[in-house]
């Protein structure tokens, strides 16, 4: 980005969000300069799952998911993995998690920088050719449901051994604010519920080493996920994930709950602001609005799990989108392809 872009941009910005940006830039020059390792977040072992998960898996089951959930399975476990309409090159049975893995450009073969302070890392220009969002995608973790879903449907054990490895090999590649990993909020957010929903469909059988590296893993996402909160231009639907990965990690870890009542506060307001009255989601994408009605709908049944709810405002929006979609769609349920389409999604 030239100077003039710099220029025209701070000629946009707000006197409030220009005290953000300042604010925000000296509180990433001191985590800098911080030293952080897994030992800043120390297990006390009270992970919980997500009440009605689980049932609710299990009172939705049918052969044809049953039979795609299995498919999925077994390519995962054979080495493949697409994304973004991209494959990953094939890794042996044995070896699916090497540590490069989570540096890998699927299109270029090149390795990002993943041994430097997070925004540090200059993924706009470090490698030619190479997009951020597919190391990204591999971040968010969301293979994991399918394995984890496979242990709860078919007691498939390796599925339940390759969680585990998977999970210990994102440990030890990713310490906490280095690398790739941790420089965007979304995808700090989508991996908590992934690995929350792990949680959830097998935690009671999983090793204690991996339980004790997913609760320092979401330990460190929230502190992060609250430290630098997206605001202004980058709020839309990362703001709406980031609340929402907060709310999940509250939920599994009661020790961080006394937040919850003020992140579902957070999470309404946002679902008001993010779609008008008439259902019509504010950043004009059909396929953006789904994905911001996904996770709001998430996070209203992990709210009412515990006896709340995001509010009757929030469940009219969501009505009125779910209209406004309806008209949309053709006769196979597509709609137009308008706006931004990144096929994000909260459940995979």
């Amino acid at each position: 980005m030239n100077l003039m872009w710099y220029v025209r941009r701070l000629g946009r910005m707000s006197f409030s969000e220009v005290a953000f940006r300042l604010r925000e830039a000296g509180k990433r020059k001191i985590s800098n300069y911080q030293s952080f390792d897994w030992s800043n977040f120390a297990v006390q072992g009270n992970l919980r799952p997500i009440a009605q998960l689980k049932q609710l898996l299990n009172e939705n089951l049918n052969d044809p998911l049953r039979r795609a959930i299995g498919q999925s399975s077994r390519l995962l476990h054979d080495g493949s993995y697409s994304a973004l309409g991209m494959n990953w090159p094939k890794r042996e049975p044995g070896n699916l998690f090497p540590q490069s893995l989570w540096a890998l450009d699927p299109i270029t073969g090149k390795l990002w920088q993943n041994d430097t302070f997070c925004f540090s890392v200059s993924y706009r220009h470090q490698h030619e050719g190479a997009d951020i969002k597919y190391v990204w995608e591999l971040h968010r973790l969301q293979f994991l449901q399918g394995w984890a879903a496979d242990w709860v449907i078919n007691q498939n054990p390796a599925s339940l051994k390759a969680i585990e490895i998977a999970i210990e090999s994102w440990f030890e590649a990713n310490p906490p604010f280095k690398g790739v990993a941790w420089n965007s909020g979304i995808e700090l957010a989508l991996r908590a519920v992934s690995l929350a929903i792990v949680v959830t469909l097998c935690g009671s059988d999983l090793r204690k080493t991996t339980l004790d590296s997913i609760e320092q893993i979401l330990r460190a996402h929230y502190y992060w996920l609250s430290r630098f909160p997206s605001r202004y231009s980058s709020a839309n639907n990362h703001m709406i994930a980031e609340l929402l990965g907060e709310l999940v990690i509250a939920s599994v870890l009661p020790d961080l709950g006394g937040s919850r009542f003020e992140i579902q506060r957070q999470l309404g307001e946002q679902a008001v602001l993010q779609f008008h009255a008439d259902g019509v989601n504010a950043e004009q994408s059909p396929t953006y609005g789904a994905f911001s009605a996904e996770m709001l709908l998430f996070a209203e049944l992990i709210s009412k799990s515990s006896g709340d709810t995001l509010g009757i405002l929030v469940q009219e929006r969501l009505q009125n989108f779910a209209e406004y979609i309806s008209w949309l769609c053709d006769a196979s349920g597509k709609v137009p392809e308008i706006g931004d389409n990144d096929s994000g999604r909260v459940l995979k």
